[in-house]
């Protein structure tokens, strides 16, 4: 979901992806701390919608050819868990603090004895039935980076040399599926509970499906002449986000943000560079995207707590301070993350050169 797109032979890195990448999660968080702090606002939630296709394009063109001729399903599947694990074992620690914190200072929550059980699941990227309603109780948000495994796992496996139009029927019917998911919800925010589990299923297969049936036709492969045009999908989705429309249209705006327009926004997000002084901005907001959306959650809480009990910060001054901090704080995990995922990587090519010695014998 958060692979970022790297040169190839045939490719450019695109950056234009990379600020749409992070923008989205930025407005990720907008979307959670709303709804711990504020009435919630904007369509947020629709940010995981389009972190599905960008994933199954960015794969796609990544392990394709790879899993075609010289790597094996099993690599494949672990090289995408190390990629995701560390930094998410990090926000799941974060997490750990919120249902200790509520049982000193006397408040309704989770429950110290409830939080252990589900961190022993929650520690593998699996679910948790300790409360019966969210699939991740501690970190919210890893609902959709254990879809995001799930559906690598059957990718590897399979995905990868799927015919085109087997790909068009099984992402037409999840397409359907989640259409009717979402008028009998009343919006898209769905899939993180276990009410709606299959929802959840029918959002991942759409958007990575998606993505792949991009990269088949061709987009990413072929990036344009720099120009300020890259700012136009940037600027859309983040308008899409925000965007507030009649409750009574919610649904259906959901369905069109989902279906239609990330697709397009991707597509042309892959086409268009930005000039030569925007790369490193918008690479570094790629770079944080992952790290943002894997540990901010649990933290909102401890800032709502501390800004409003210990330093009676403005409620204007709330948002701004924490999306400020949660960067910074990105930043510091970017490189945390790499030395734990070469250590994890360092082992796995330990282990698979020792497997290797025991066959020869």
């Amino acid at each position: 979901m958060y692979e970022i797109l790297t040169p190839t032979a045939t490719t450019e890195r695109s950056y234009t992806l990379d600020a749409m990448r992070g923008v989205a999660a930025l407005l990720v968080v907008s979307y959670h701390f709303c709804g711990v702090v504020c009435p919630i606002e904007g369509h947020g939630y629709l940010a995981v919608d389009f972190f599905f296709i960008l994933s199954g394009l960015v794969v796609s063109m990544a392990y394709s050819k790879k899993l075609s001729t010289t790597l094996f399903a099993s690599e494949f599947i672990v090289k995408r868990f190390i990629r995701l694990w560390p930094l998410f074992a990090i926000g799941l620690c974060f997490a750990l603090v919120k249902p200790f914190a509520q049982m000193v200072l006397n408040y309704p929550g989770l429950g110290p004895e409830k939080a252990i059980v589900a961190f022993s699941t929650e520690i593998f990227m699996l679910p948790s039935f300790v409360n019966g309603v969210e699939l991740f109780p501690l970190n919210g948000p890893a609902w959709s980076l254990f879809f995001e495994i799930a559906i690598n796992i059957v990718f590897g496996l399979w995905l990868f040399k799927a015919k085109p139009a087997v790909l068009v029927v099984i992402g037409g019917g999840a397409g359907i599926c989640l259409a009717m998911a979402a008028a009998q919800a009343g919006t898209l925010n769905i899939g993180w509970g276990w009410d709606t589990f299959l929802s959840g299923v029918f959002r991942v297969t759409f958007g990575f499906i998606c993505g792949i049936i991009l990269e088949k036709l061709g987009v990413g492969r072929q990036s344009g002449k720099p120009s300020y045009w890259c700012l136009v999908p940037i600027g859309v989705l983040a308008a899409v986000l925000m965007l507030k429309v009649p409750p009574i249209l919610h649904w259906q705006y959901d369905l069109i943000i989902a279906l239609l327009v990330s697709p397009m926004l991707v597509a042309v997000g892959a086409r268009w560079q930005p000039p030569f002084f925007l790369k490193t901005f918008f690479k570094f907001l790629g770079d944080i995207s992952f790290p943002i959306y894997a540990v901010h959650f649990s933290l909102i809480y401890a800032w709502a707590f501390i800004a409003r009990k210990l330093l009676d910060l403005p409620s204007q001054a709330l948002l701004p301070v924490f999306l400020a901090f949660i960067v910074g704080l990105a930043w510091v995990l970017i490189h945390i993350d790499a030395r734990v995922r070469r250590l994890l990587f360092a082992g796995y090519a330990a282990l698979k050169a020792k497997g290797s010695l025991r066959k020869e014998r």
